[in-house]
């Protein structure tokens, strides 16, 4: 989604610059980011186990 609206703004807008940046942690190191469903297991959640099953 997000590249594509890039594309979007650079065939609408070409005279407007734009630049991306990634997402960062505390640190500044880049992590990923991806869109879209995901789960995940909450620290000292009950039950992990059965969770992960």
């Amino acid at each position: 989604m997000e590249d594509w609206y890039y594309n979007v703004l650079a065939e609408n807008s070409p005279q407007v610059k734009i630049t991306a940046k990634p997402f960062t942690d505390r640190n500044g190191n880049p992590i990923d980011w991806v869109t879209g469903s995901a789960w995940a297991i909450s620290r000292g959640a009950n039950h992990v186990t059965l969770a992960c099953e």
